[in-house]
C-alpha cells in the first residue's frame, strides 16, 4: 500500500473487501492507524469506504469534521489520529462490487481530480488481481496479492513519469514505449519498468520503431 501513498501523494491507504454477505472486511493498510480506521469503518458499516462500495462511485471528503453527525465514531477516531480528509474508491468488476480502496490525508481540503482518477486506476488494477478470491480466511495471501498488484502498477507509473521527463514524451507515449520494448524483447513490463527506474536498462524512442536490443549499463 505504500506505493499507493507515493503515487497519490497522500498520508495513508487501506483496502476492505466484501464477504459473501456484503460485509466489508479489512485486508490491507499502510500502518496500524489506518488499520484501526479501516476496522472501525467495517465494524460500524458506515463511512466513505462503505458508501463507495454501495454507490459504485468515489466518495471524496475534504473535511471530515463537517460530517461528524453522519459518521460520529469514525470522524472522532480519525481526527484524533490527525486524519482530516478521506476518499473511498469503489472496486468492482462487471458491475459487481467487491470492495473499496480508502485513501487518507492529514490536511483538510478536497482531493484533486487527478488524485481521484489515479486512485480509481489503482483500485481497478487491484480488482483485476483479486476478483476471483472470495475466501477472506485467506487474508494474508490476499493482502500479498494485492500488494504485488499495486506495487507493479506503481512501478510502471514511475517509469512512465521518468521516461516522460527524460525523453520529452507525454505519459501515454511513454507507456507505449515501455509496452513496445517489453514485447519486442520478451521482457515482462514490470521488469522493464524496474530496469528503467534503477538505471540498469536504457529504453530509447527507437523501441517504438521496432528496436529489439536491450541496452544494459555495465
Amino acid at each position: 500500500m505504500d506505493g499507493v501513498v507515493n503515487v497519490l501523494g497522500v498520508w495513508g491507504a487501506g483496502v476492505s473487501l466484501a464477504d459473501d454477505k456484503g460485509q466489508l472486511r479489512f485486508v490491507s493498510a499502510t500502518d496500524d492507524v489506518v488499520e484501526r480506521l479501516q476496522a472501525l469503518e467495517d465494524d460500524v458499516d458506515r463511512g466513505p469506504c462503505r458508501e463507495a462500495y454501495d454507490s459504485g462511485f468515489p466518495v471524496v471528503v475534504g473535511d471530515l469534521q463537517a460530517l461528524a453527525d453522519r459518521w460520529p465514531r469514525l470522524v472522532n477516531q480519525a481526527t484524533a489520529a490527525g486524519v482530516n480528509a478521506v476518499m473511498g474508491v469503489p472496486m468492482s468488476v462487471d458491475g459487481e462490487a467487491i470492495g473499496a480502496l480508502n485513501v487518507y490525508e492529514k490536511r483538510s481540503g478536497d482531493f484533486s481530480d487527478e488524485q481521484v482518477a489515479a486512485a480509481q486506476v489503482l483500485a481497478d488494477v487491484a480488482t483485476g488481481y483479486i476478483v476471483n478470491v472470495r475466501d477472506l480466511g485467506r487474508a494474508t495471501e490476499l493482502a500479498a496479492q494485492l500488494q504485488h498488484a499495486l506495487d507493479s502498477r506503481v512501478l510502471i507509473e514511475q517509469a512512465k513519469g521518468f521516461l516522460s521527463a527524460t525523453l520529452g514524451l507525454d505519459v501515454d507515449m511513454a507507456f507505449e514505449l515501455l509496452r513496445t520494448y517489453s514485447r519486442s524483447n520478451r521482457i515482462n513490463i514490470h521488469d522493464v519498468a524496474a530496469g528503467v527506474i534503477d538505471g540498469t536498462l536504457q529504453v530509447h524512442e527507437g523501441a517504438l520503431r521496432g528496436a529489439d536490443e536491450r541496452d544494459l549499463t555495465p
